[in-house]
């Protein structure tokens, strides 16, 4: 995330669960090739059940609500 820019307050300072979790479906779209992508994926998979939706500033909030 920080090489992406974001901020460190999102990262591991104050910022809020949500906010970090929304930091960071901005920079996964820009891992794609990097393993950080597919853990991403699986761990929504594995222990959340969600399929078939890709994390991304445009679906954050659709994957944080049903958590």
């Amino acid at each position: 995330m920080r090489t992406n820019g974001v901020a460190e307050r999102l990262c591991t300072g104050d910022a809020s669960d949500r906010e970090k979790f929304a930091a960071w479906a901005a920079t996964v779209p820009h891992t794609i090739g990097n393993p950080l992508y597919h853990w991403t994926h699986l761990e929504l998979r594995r222990p959340f059940g969600i399929t078939g939706k890709v994390l991304s500033p445009a679906t954050a909030d659709e994957i944080w609500d049903p958590v």
